[in-house]
């Protein structure tokens, strides 16, 4: 303010330990304070937090005044600080909006308009990033200090414009205070003020217990508390008895009803539904919130053509709303929990998913591109991705326009970095799903099945590897599919079941302009054996190539095999003993190659092997087991396996499942001398107690080591 000029605004704000929110509160008052003459009066209410020092920074009057469990009181004394024509009250939970026009326009001209009194839109946000999720009210913060009115009301303190007799409130809707101070108000973080609040609204409901403001202030504020719905029928009850302002505080208290209905599936839905549509039909509290809520249910019950009816009325609702500044004017006792972006654009996308199963694609399609993507949550992303696939999947129309705004509006840090990162992260996610072989199979016998689902994300080909890895499945040339592939840049993003499929027809991996990090060879592998069907047969493809000489595809096709060991389900694999064997020669082989590749010859004798990873001493081991099994020595087979699964005990499923299936140690196959020799040696061990010298001897002799196998095995 400038010195010796009377203010033509007082902005006025009580505190109290807002250490979290005031100096963002104080800045965001800049714009107005440097448009206007402007004085700011700020009273501590009894900070402890460092507060009040940074109110000093800012404040053209600083006082302390006690706490007396009164906000009327404490914000009346700030008032009657007041030197300015107006007066508007913010909070330090709020943020006023950076356009400041209207406001300052009405300041400067109010001298020819008749307005004591005005409303300007109060934000309140569900999420600390204060994004779409938000509702509006319209809360009367400016008053012409000549009406001579002052707070009333220890709680949900107003001035009483009836007394002046002020009908009219001037709404301002666009000037916005941005409000935070809601975000986890039912939560451990709302603790203490939603406790400081329900204390002064009991006391006033305990001398005024039919009141029906009370009761929406108190219903309001107190959803966790366990009369919560006692206090809800008491309020629909008084509702229904025509108690004083009824007909004002009737509209959200059934609107509170109906969802708590909903969500505690009581009894009371459709009825509490009904009457708000008979006795309040054209009160946004019923088109809007009750309308999407009974449509909620409608849905949960199965009654599609009622859901869309409903749907539809209410969409045309909200859109009458957001356009028609009037209608804020609705709002001065309680938002309107459903009007905001959020809440539009979840109706729309629930709304094109039951048009596109009940065949009207068209008005889905129509849905679905009013569609902003970057006010889309996480969830919607999901939601609306999925939508997409079945528009696409069920019809013919031109989806290419949707997938491409949807993609490039979630990337946009609209709020945040974060919420994009996030919204990103759960578009791969979903789309991933499109690729899928069990899901494509799925999708063919569909009724109405026009084309796969996955060929949406062809349009992003040049734009992010879901898209190249759709172009890709479209393919059926491995050149033309290498070319695609060479685009890649980040193979965790590329769908691994098109990898799975180009490298089963023919292409060749890894890509030679694009080699492969060992960190990132084992992250594929793991991720492409998710597919355990595709994953077999990738691996015999990639077996007939030349792997051995290129140390690229070495590295490739050893973790590839060393990943399919240790998944393969050794215990249920009884039925199919041709692929367990087929595997386990796989491993013993790129084994021998890549240790004999990796290590200098002398490392690999039974001195110094133990320097090798655990898994790649099995692997060593594995191969001299598959040698000497070659050879024609069972015996040294197993004896070799055993060491292997003395040195990594992890594989001993593996190592049971071959000792019990190699075809070469099956009896029948054995001579039968040889199995005469080892039931003598048996008997022999036999006629000894465990402990006795003897046993060792006779397990040292070449006569038991040459039929050990057929004893232990």
């Amino acid at each position: 303010m400038k010195d010796n000029t009377k203010p033509l605004l007082t902005i006025g704000i009580i505190f109290m330990n807002e250490i979290r929110s005031l100096r963002h509160c104080l800045e965001a008052l800049n714009p107005l304070r440097e448009a206007i003459c402007c004085e700011l009066i700020m009273a501590d209410t009894g900070s402890s937090d460092g507060s009040r020092e940074i109110a000093a920074q800012y404040a053209d009057i600083l006082f302390d005044f006690p706490w007396v469990g009164d906000f009327s009181a404490a914000r009346n004394a700030v008032m009657d600080r007041a030197s300015g024509q107006w007066y508007l009250t913010v909070d330090t939970d709020e943020y006023l909006d950076k356009d400041v026009s209207e406001l300052v326009h009405f300041l400067q001209s109010c001298k020819k308009s008749q307005e004591l009194a005005c409303g300007v839109v109060q934000r309140n946000y569900d999420t600390m990033e204060m994004d779409s999720k938000y509702s509006d009210f319209l809360a009367v913060r400016l008053i012409c200090m000549s009406t001579g009115l002052r707070y009333q009301g220890a709680i949900h303190e107003a001035w009483p414009l009836e007394e002046k007799g002020i009908q009219d409130v001037r709404a301002l809707s666009r000037t916005i205070l941005h409000h935070d101070g809601y975000v986890d108000m039912d939560g451990e973080g709302g603790r203490e003020k939603r406790e400081r609040n329900l204390t002064l609204l009991r006391k006033n409901l305990q001398q005024n217990p039919e009141d029906l403001k009370l009761l929406l202030q108190y219903i309001e504020s107190g959803r966790r508390e366990s009369n919560y719905l006692e206090m809800l029928r008491h309020a629909a009850t008084a509702v229904e008895g025509k108690n004083p302002g009824w007909q004002l505080f009737g509209p959200p208290l059934f609107r509170h009803a109906v969802k708590a209905a909903l969500e505690e599936d009581l009894p009371e839905f459709w009825n509490w539904t009904t009457r708000a549509e008979k006795w309040f039909p054209d009160s946004y509290y019923t088109r809007i919130d009750i309308e999407y809520i009974a449509f909620t249910q409608s849905l949960k019950e199965g009654k599609y053509s009622s859901a869309i009816q409903r749907g539809e009325r209410c969409l045309r609702a909200i859109k009458e709303f957001r356009k028609n500044e009037e209608s804020l004017a609705a709002t001065l006792f309680s938002t309107i929990l459903m009007s905001s972006p959020y809440w539009e654009q979840g109706l729309e996308i629930y709304l094109a998913d039951l048009y596109i199963k009940n065949g009207s694609s068209a008005r889905a399609r129509e849905l679905l591109l009013d569609i902003d993507s970057t006010l889309l949550d996480v969830q919607q992303t999901g939601n609306l991705l999925c939508v997409l696939g079945d528009l696409h999947r069920l019809s013919n129309l031109d989806t290419a326009p949707m997938i491409q705004e949807l993609y490039e509006g979630i990337r946009k840090p609209i709020p945040s970095e974060e919420t994009a990162h996030k919204r990103e992260e759960m578009f791969y996610q979903t789309a991933a799903l499109a690729f899928h072989s069990q899901n494509r199979k799925d999708e063919q016998l569909e009724p109405n099945f026009c084309r796969p689902s996955y060929m949406m994300f062809i349009p992003l080909l040049n734009q992010c590897d879901i898209g190249r890895g759709a172009a890709v499945l479209a393919l059926t040339n491995p050149e033309e599919m290498q070319l695609v592939l060479e685009k890649v840049e980040d193979w965790e993003q590329f769908p691994g079941e098109v990898l799975s499929h180009a490298i089963e027809q023919g292409v060749s991996f890894p890509l030679p302009e694009k080699p492969l990090m060992s960190e990132d060879i084992n992250r594929l592998a793991d991720r492409l054996a998710a597919d355990e069907e595709s994953f077999y047969r990738m691996i015999r493809c990639i077996f007939k190539e030349n792997w051995e000489e290129n140390l690229q595809k070495l590295a490739w096709i050893n973790q590839l095999v060393l990943t399919a060991v240790q998944r393969y389900n050794w215990d249920t694999a009884n039925n199919d003993i041709d692929t367990g064997i087929e595997l386990a020669r796989f491993f013993a082989q790129t084994e021998e190659c890549l240790i004999s590749r990796y290590y200098r010859p002398e490392m690999l004798d039974e001195e110094n092997y133990l320097i090798l990873p655990a898994l790649h001493r099995f692997g060593w081991h594995c191969a001299r087991a598959f040698n000497a099994l070659d050879a024609g020595s069972p015996d040294k087979y197993v004896r070799e396996l055993r060491k292997g699964l003395h040195t990594c005990g992890i594989m001993k499923p593996m190592v049971e499942w071959l000792m019990k299936h190699t075809p070469a140690l099956k009896r029948n196959e054995v001579s039968p001398e040889l199995l005469a020799l080892a039931e003598q040696v048996k008997t022999l061990l036999a006629s000894y107690p465990s402990e006795n010298v003897m046993v060792q001897e006779i397990k040292s002799s070449p006569v038991y080591q040459k039929v050990a196998w057929l004893i232990e095995v």
